[in-house]
């Protein structure tokens, strides 16, 4: 099992080598807190990158580089490795 909080910082680089940021937040489904309770509601995507550290102190910046939880391949260490390259998450628009 990891904490969530333990996700905090860690790199993001795609499998061609390019360099994504670090994960600045992390993102689930539900309106509130409660809903559903926060033990049940998984991560659907990371905010990465020197916008996703806007967004984390409360702007919601557009051209934030999102990834999908789906597109981590693994992880190496201090870093998490996602599929393609850089373009493929440029300017995700949510």
């Amino acid at each position: 099992m990891i904490r969530l909080s333990e996700l905090e910082g860690l790199r993001v680089v795609t499998e061609a080598g390019d360099k994504l940021g670090r994960i600045w937040e992390l993102q689930s489904p539900g309106l509130h807190r409660q809903e559903p309770r926060r033990e049940h509601r998984p991560v659907t995507q990371l905010v990465v990158g020197r916008l996703g550290l806007l967004e984390r102190l409360g702007w919601r910046e557009p051209r934030a580089v999102v990834v999908p939880w789906s597109s981590i391949l693994r992880q190496d260490g201090d870093a998490f490795v996602v599929r393609g390259n850089a373009a493929d998450y440029v300017n995700v628009n949510r």
